[in-house]
């Protein structure tokens, strides 16, 4: 099957919960970050104070990579959405991937920081 054909309504249903999960994670991600983002530049800083030369100081670790919110792409097809006339939305594979099964090219990204960033220290 190259296509599929679902109801708009149900899709925009679909993808407003998968919004709300995605903001909800992206929320709970960021403040893991930010507390751990914390904790290295307080790290780093006791490092600057206790250092004697410049070689005695790694700077490795003191930014940590932030989460990045992709609300926006759920915004952007539930626009598209709202704008369609059409009763019934033709999807292709990749937009059945993304809109129904959550599945886009960021996801695995986006969930390996959530992950990290959720394990202890």
């Amino acid at each position: 099957m190259k296509t599929l054909n679902i109801a708009k309504s149900h899709l925009i249903q679909i993808l407003t919960v998968n919004q709300t999960l995605h903001a909800n994670e992206f929320q709970k991600t960021f403040e893991l970050w930010r507390d751990k983002q914390e904790r290295a530049l307080w790290s780093a800083y006791t490092k600057v104070q206790d250092a004697d030369t410049a070689a005695s100081f790694n700077p490795t670790g003191v930014l940590l990579p932030m989460p990045e919110n992709h609300a926006e792409d759920y915004a952007r097809a539930l626009r598209k959405l709202d704008l369609s006339v059409d009763d019934v939305i033709q999807l292709d594979e990749n937009e059945y991937r993304q809109y129904i099964e959550d599945e886009w090219q960021w996801q695995r990204v986006f969930k390996s920081l959530s992950a990290s960033y959720a394990l202890g220290d």
